[in-house]
């Protein structure tokens, strides 16, 4: 600077004399610990989240992406030769996008926190109970050995990858 000054970072009053500039962040209230590893946690839920929220938004518009047709989508996602109906994928959209949403507020809140941690929750007992628990529970018929094979494969280990990051975040205070 033009005043001879040097600028230097804020002085830490839990700084012990001795102690090396950067360790002392650790254990002294003051100083804010950094956020890096939470907001990591936060964001790949999120993602995930969303990417579902846009997956079920084109399935409510009967856009039936990734598949060539509605059967071959429905027997993948649902265990039936039937896709739901447009408003019950537009509801899981708009719920899973507010789950991402819900994700990504960084607010330290207690009741932002507890909303990740529900949210982990959910998707953990998702992955636990398995979409043939859920399919008997909302009285829909059996899954078709596709949808089951890929449940075990790829849906449940999801689910409880992003439910572990979820509850994770909530409990490291993002």
């Amino acid at each position: 600077p033009a005043s001879g000054r040097t600028l230097s970072a804020p002085r830490n009053p839990c700084r012990r004399l001795g102690d090396p500039p950067d360790e002392a962040a650790w254990y002294c209230p003051h100083v804010p610990r950094p956020r890096r590893m939470s907001s990591l946690l936060a964001a790949v839920p999120a993602c995930g989240l969303a990417a579902i929220s846009v997956l079920h938004a084109r399935w409510a518009r009967r856009d039936w992406w990734p598949a060539a047709s509605e059967r071959d989508l429905a027997l993948a996602v649902v265990g039936s030769p039937r896709m739901p109906a447009a408003g019950a994928c537009a509801m899981v959209s708009a719920a899973t996008g507010a789950m991402a949403l819900c994700m990504v507020v960084g607010d330290r809140r207690p009741a932002m926190r507890a909303a990740r941690g529900v949210v982990g929750a959910g998707l953990i007992g998702r992955g636990l109970a398995g979409g043939v628990f859920a399919a008997r529970r909302l009285g829909l018929p059996e899954p078709a050995e596709r949808f089951r094979r890929l449940d075990d494969r790829y849906y449940r280990p999801v689910c409880l990858g992003l439910g572990a990051l979820a509850v994770a975040s909530a409990w490291r205070g993002r």
